[in-house]
């Protein structure tokens, strides 16, 4: 079974008060479960979602650059 990888988004969402996710997910226009797959490292997701996810948790340039490489990377 291949190793899960835990992204920056899942540990920033660990750092957040209760219903952000819930919160990330409405101002993506995207549901609760999505975000979760995201956070966890199951989901590639578009550039433009990357951005606004980045808009959303404040991430720096290089934070984005590498959270970028890590959703579009295949396991």
């Amino acid at each position: 079974m291949p190793k899960k990888r835990k992204t920056k988004l899942r540990h920033w969402l660990n750092e957040q008060p209760r219903g952000s996710m819930s919160e990330l997910a409405k101002a993506l226009g995207v549901s609760r479960q999505y975000v979760y797959k995201i956070a966890e490292g199951n989901q590639v997701v578009s550039e433009s979602v990357a951005e606004r996810i980045a808009d959303f948790t404040g991430l720096n340039v290089d934070e984005l650059s590498y959270f970028r490489v890590v959703i579009h990377r295949p396991d």
